[in-house]
C-alpha cells in the first residue's frame, strides 16, 4: 500500500472537493504507523495558503488520521501535534 502514498496525497490537492475527501479517507491505511509523526508534520510544513485546495486536502487527511488512531496507541502522537509545532 505504500506505493499508492504518493498518488493519494496528490489527490488530496485535487480540484474536486469528492476526490480529496475519499483520498483523504485513504490517508492512513498508506501511511506507515513508525513514521505517522514525520508525515504529520511534513504536511503542515508543506501548507501554502494561496494553495486552498491542497489545504483542505491535508487538514482532511489529517483529521482521518486522528479518527483512525483516535482508539489506538498512535493518539497521542497525532492529537499533540500543535506542541510539535510551537
Amino acid at each position: 500500500m505504500q506505493s499508492f502514498q504518493p498518488l493519494i496525497k496528490k489527490c488530496m490537492g485535487g480540484k474536486i472537493w469528492k476526490v480529496r475527501s475519499m483520498a483523504a479517507r485513504c490517508l492512513p491505511v498508506v501511511i506507515d504507523e513508525q513514521s505517522i509523526t514525520q508525515e504529520i508534520l511534513e504536511m503542515f510544513r508543506n501548507f501554502r495558503v494561496d494553495a486552498q485546495n491542497e489545504l483542505h486536502g491535508g487538514l482532511m487527511g489529517i483529521k482521518h488520521l486522528g479518527e483512525f488512531y483516535s482508539y489506538r496507541e498512535k493518539r497521542d502522537v497525532v492529537f499533540s501535534m500543535y506542541y510539535l509545532q510551537s
